[in-house]
C-alpha cells in the first residue's frame, strides 16, 4: 500500500485528493478480490447440473428417438396428415418451438433445414427427402403451402443475403442482379417468382437468401404448440392455413 501513503497532516486543499486515493484503493481491492474469486464463481455457475435436469434431458431425447422410429414404422417416415398435392411444389416451414432440444438427431436435421433457432423460417421444395426430414422434426415446426403474397412479404420484409461473409439486408435490385443476373434474375419480383413457381434456379435463389428470422404471432399462440394441427394444436402440416399464421407474424 506504499503507493497510496500520505503524510499525517494534509493541507485543506488536498482533502479531495485523499478521497480520490481512497477510491482507488477500494477499486484495487475489488479487482484483486474478483481475480481470486471470479473463476470460482464462473465454475459454480456452469459446472453443476442438477441430477433431475440430466434425467429429464435424457428422457426427452429418448422420447424423440422413439417418436421418429414409430413414425417411420407407421407412416414410412412421412408427415402424419400430409396428402401430396401434385400442383403444389413449394412449402414454407417455421420452427415455432424448442429452445432446448435434447435429441441430437433432431438438432442436426433442423440445422440442415436452416432452422437452427426458434422463429426461423425457410422455403423448401416438396420432395420425398424433405418430407422425411419434416416427419422427424414435426413437433417443432409448423408448415404448409404459402401463397404468393406470403412469399412476397417474406422476401421484401425479411429478405437478407450475405456479402463478404456478412449478413446484409436486400435493399436494391442491383444486389439481386449482381448475384443472379446470369440466370436472368435481376430484381426482387424475380426472386419471388422463381421461389413461388419453384423455377429451374430455385436452389440458386434460395441459397442467395439467408433463412428468415421472424417472431411469434402478434396475438400470441392460442393453441398448444406441441399438439399437432390436425388435433387442434400448432405443430405439423396445416396446408394453406399457414398463410393465416404468417399474416399474424408478418
Amino acid at each position: 500500500m506504499e503507493k497510496y501513503a500520505i503524510p499525517n497532516k494534509l493541507p485543506s486543499k488536498q482533502v479531495a485528493i485523499l478521497a480520490h486515493r481512497r477510491k482507488r484503493i477500494n477499486q484495487d481491492k475489488a479487482r484483486i478480490t474478483q481475480k481470486h474469486t471470479g473463476g470460482l464463481k464462473k465454475f459454480k455457475g456452469k459446472g453443476f447440473i442438477k441430477p433431475e435436469t440430466l434425467v429429464a434431458t435424457y428422457r426427452k431425447a429418448e422420447r424423440d428417438d422413439m417418436r421418429i422410429k414409430r413414425t417411420a414404422e407407421v407412416y414410412g417416415l412421412r408427415p402424419k396428415t400430409f396428402v401430396k398435392d401434385e400442383s403444389r411444389k413449394l412449402i414454407l416451414v417455421f420452427r415455432h418451438r424448442g429452445n432446448r432440444i435434447a435429441a441430437k438427431s433432431v438438432i442436426h436435421i433442423l440445422r440442415e433445414m436452416r432452422l437452427s433457432k426458434k422463429y426461423h423460417a425457410t422455403l423448401m421444395k416438396v420432395t420425398d427427402e424433405n418430407l422425411k426430414l419434416l416427419a422427424a422434426v414435426e413437433p417443432y415446426v409448423s408448415w404448409g403451402y404459402p401463397s404468393i403474397q406470403t412469399v412476397r412479404d417474406l422476401v421484401f420484409k425479411y429478405g437478407f443475403t450475405k456479402e463478404k461473409g456478412k449478413k446484409v439486408n436486400i435493399s436494391s435490385n442491383l444486389q439481386v442482379e449482381q448475384a443472379l443476373g446470369d440466370h436472368n434474375i435481376i430484381c426482387m419480383e424475380d426472386l419471388v417468382h422463381e421461389l413461388f413457381t419453384v423455377g429451374p434456379h430455385f436452389d440458386e435463389v434460395n441459397n442467395f437468401l439467408t433463412h428468415f428470422v421472424l417472431q411469434a404471432p402478434k396475438t400470441g399462440w392460442e393453441k398448444s404448440k406441441g399438439q399437432h394441427f390436425s388435433k387442434g394444436g400448432e405443430s405439423g402440416f396445416r396446408g394453406e392455413n399457414i398463410n393465416e399464421l404468417f399474416a399474424s407474424i408478418l
